[in-house]
């Protein structure tokens, strides 16, 4: 066990050794109790120690942290192959805190059924001025939350501030949460603002944010970007996302806010929902944007209004609406033999998360 009233901010703090490799050997669990002190309460952090390695720890919370594992200063460090408990009520605000730290990799991580607890604004991964990481094969279903704190209004699954990073093979489903707020409530599972984030054969399923309040707003994206110019979206599965039953608000596939540039292809967005009154959209991107769109399916949208296409994004050459028939929508997405998306991508890649050369398994 660790963490305590007189403990410091981090159960296991690291501070300036670089190139340790941490290793839990037999997968230790680290127990996470009260903390009432300053900073950002996290398991491990490691700080100014680049090259740090964090390998195979479970991580339990028994009272609520900021994170799991925060680096701060540490180019180069590696957080792999570590699991979060189940805890009812009790749990972390993010999983992974990173702070002015380049070349990170958080790989392999099993995040499933882990509790994501009360905050305005709560995020599995967290990047802040960190350049050039790789966040790969991570698998995040079945979040929980406490649901105590109806101003929890806003999380993501992963969150990039000026991030030039490489998101890929990660899989983040079956979600779904409700709030009762008079504002909105908005649920986005790639959320990047500024640098050249390539996203990759992700797939992301059956995730819903749903505002209770019948004057409040509900929002769902798979990928909000702003200002991030130069990104690859691509071979990526986006299926049953967003709320059918809220009043009021919008359902993106992808949004681009001032986000010039894009390459987007062999992309599978399908089974969007969006409000009863509101909105919903494969692809939107105002006039600050020329991404360009080719190779992808967009079937099947519902809301008050609809658009596959919508202001500055335009259906390129390949692009397809039609059912892509995966083997069982919510937990195999393979194409079955046959699919309008096998062979049809750019290249003649299959398109979606199991298609292309790095393909999810």
């Amino acid at each position: 066990p660790t963490g305590g009233p007189t403990s410091d901010q981090a159960g296991v703090y690291i501070d300036q050794l670089p190139n340790m490799l941490i290793h839990g050997e037999g997968r230790p669990r680290l127990v996470m109790h009260d903390y009432t002190g300053p900073g950002t309460p996290s398991a491990i952090h490691g700080f100014q120690s680049p090259g740090l390695i964090i390998e195979g720890f479970e991580f339990t919370a028994a009272y609520t942290y900021q994170a799991a594992v925060f680096m701060e200063n540490s180019h180069g460090s590696v957080v792999r192959g570590n699991f979060v408990t189940p805890a009812p009520n009790v749990g972390f605000r993010e999983f992974y805190h990173g702070k002015n730290c380049n070349g990170v990799t958080v790989h392999k991580n099993d995040l499933d059924d882990m509790m994501l607890v009360e905050t305005p604004d709560s995020s599995l991964f967290f990047f802040d001025s960190c350049n050039n990481g790789d966040v790969t094969y991570n698998t995040c279903r079945r979040l929980s939350y406490d649901g105590s704190d109806p101003v929890q209004t806003k999380m993501s699954y992963l969150t990039s501030l000026t991030t030039n990073a490489d998101i890929s093979r990660n899989t983040f489903g079956e979600f779904h949460r409700t709030a009762n707020s008079s504002s909105s409530v908005e649920l986005r599972v790639f959320s990047t603002t500024g640098g050249n984030t390539h996203i990759f054969n992700n797939l992301v399923y059956d995730l819903s944010f749903e505002n209770l309040n019948p004057t409040g707003n509900s929002y769902n994206w798979g990928i909000y970007a702003l200002t991030s110019g130069n990104m690859e979206i691509y071979n990526n599965t986006f299926d049953s996302i967003g709320s059918a039953s809220a009043s009021y608000g919008s359902t993106y596939g992808i949004q681009l806010v001032s986000s010039n540039g894009p390459d987007i292809y062999n992309n599978i967005i399908t089974n969007l929902f969006g409000p009863t009154t509101g909105s919903c959209y494969g692809i939107w991107a105002n006039s600050n944007n020329t991404p360009n769109v080719t190779y992808s399916d967009i079937w099947s949208l519902t809301g008050a209004i609809t658009n596959r296409y919508y202001w500055n994004a335009t259906e390129g050459i390949g692009g397809i609406e039609n059912d892509p028939m995966y083997v069982v929508p919510g937990s195999n997405y393979h194409l079955q033999p046959g699919s309008p998306c096998e062979g049809t991508g750019s290249g003649g890649d299959d398109m979606g998360c199991h298609g292309g050369s790095t393909a999810l398994p």
